[in-house]
């Protein structure tokens, strides 16, 4: 039998678009797709891509964990975010149709243990039990990151150690095969418990999150405010909560209760807890820059001269190449970095041309030991210069950072027989 596949062409197909042609076409064929092979480790069996390659068609599985701080100071907002998230997930759930399961948990506020029974939460609220009842409920025994923390003055603030909670559940959680997973926390103060933000926050917060992309698990939070410690830690808290939401592809929220934030987050972990753009920390890497000069180690710039400078670029990184780099402008300036003194005519007295741009292309990675370097020329010209220390600035410096990696995937293929 013989299908018939009908391709629409645009107008104009030339080498410039055709590329994006083919993306577009295949893009709408493939999303189409109804069925996806199983990856051979179990560990992958969580399904698709993890940042857009699973649709969001009705029948899409989506794990969520609303968990909240379960300090005296959240008790108001408890009842708060009780209401609001209810009325936001019916929203959510109507706008995005899919195999919703909740769960709602607190933190846990014993270090070790769970807290005792019947005081895991708040009457009147879904919020009954703690993450670690609820672990140990499945028969999850730990070790748990929440029970290994200690506080910096040994205070019993075990109950906002919510980076490490994220750490349990991302890792510990009965995720459903499939599911794609989030967890949206909501608190008052720092990530690791107490008042005063410190190294402590900042460990747990980078914990949290390798456990969070280890297992596939999208963040989303909410820093409540008035905040609970003091205002001069708050943006070193703040920057942990969007390093927490943003590195995992979840929304980051900071404000009173508000059920339209809630309505809008809410949708987004409905609708997009499988897709989601995650941030990664990168090394801070680049070329390395030098400027040489002179035929000889007696060559001076004097205050009325031209030299000819080479400026050289390298890479000294073995599986990494810098892509389309180029420097966009040398300046020179006084030692202060202050402009240097213009001539009667208006002229800079010490000047580089060209001023910028100035293109180096692709420089690759090292080789047998040897940087891989790429040099280009420009002109130091001065006319009636002050003798002098004077600065050359070279920048902005912009390339793109291309890694080299291999790794392999394995699917299982069933095959019918006929």
């Amino acid at each position: 039998m013989k299908i018939k596949e009908t391709i629409s062409r645009p107008t104009h197909l030339n080498c410039s678009n055709v590329t994006t042609y083919l993306n577009d076409h295949l893009g709408a064929k493939c999303k189409s797709k109804k069925n996806h092979l199983k990856p051979c480790h179990d560990e992958a069996a969580h399904g698709g891509c993890g940042c857009g390659g699973a649709s969001n068609a009705t029948g899409n599985l989506v794990d969520l964990i609303i968990l909240i701080d379960r300090s005296g100071s959240m008790t108001t907002a408890a009842h708060l975010v009780n209401d609001a998230a209810t009325n936001a997930l019916e929203i959510a759930h109507k706008k995005c149709p899919s195999e919703l399961r909740v769960q709602w948990l607190t933190v846990d506020s014993n270090n070790p243990g769970t807290t005792p029974s019947g005081s895991g939460g708040w009457s009147g609220t879904q919020f009954t039990q703690t993450h670690e009842q609820y672990l140990q409920g499945k028969g999850i025994t730990g070790p748990f990151f929440h029970n290994n923390a200690q506080t910096p003055d040994g205070a019993p603030f075990y109950n906002e150690q919510g980076a490490d909670a994220v750490a349990d559940l991302s890792k510990f959680y009965n995720w459903r095969p499939g599911a794609c997973r989030a967890i949206f926390y909501i608190s008052d103060t720092t990530l690791d418990a107490g008042w005063t933000q410190g190294a402590d926050d900042t460990a747990a917060t980078t914990n949290a999150i390798s456990q969070a992309l280890a297992n596939q698990v999208t963040v989303f939070a909410h820093f409540v405010a008035p905040h609970q410690e003091n205002p001069a830690d708050v943006p070193a808290t703040r920057a942990d909560y969007q390093a927490l939401c943003h590195q995992t592809g979840g929304t980051y929220y900071e404000g009173p209760v508000s059920k339209e934030q809630y309505i809008t987050i809410l949708t987004d972990v409905v609708c997009h807890a499988c897709g989601g753009c995650k941030e990664i920390k990168v090394p801070d890497i680049g070329p390395c820059v030098s400027i040489s000069w002179g035929d000889s180690v007696c060559d001076c710039i004097e205050t009325d001269d031209v030299e000819i400078l080479c400026i050289t670029l390298c890479n000294c990184y073995s599986n990494v190449s810098f892509e389309n780099v180029v420097v966009g402008t040398i300046v020179v300036t006084d030692s202060a970095g202050n402009a240097v003194a213009t001539l009667p005519d208006g002229t800079p007295s010490i000047q580089a041309i060209p001023i910028g741009p100035i293109c180096f292309g692709s420089i690759g990675p090292c080789k047998d030991g040897n940087a891989t370097c790429v040099s280009r020329e420009f002109v130091l010209r001065t006319r009636g210069a002050k003798g002098g220390g004077y600065q050359v600035h070279v920048r902005p410096i912009c390339f793109s950072v291309t890694f080299h990696y291999q790794k392999e995937e394995c699917f299982l293929v069933p095959i019918c027989q006929d």
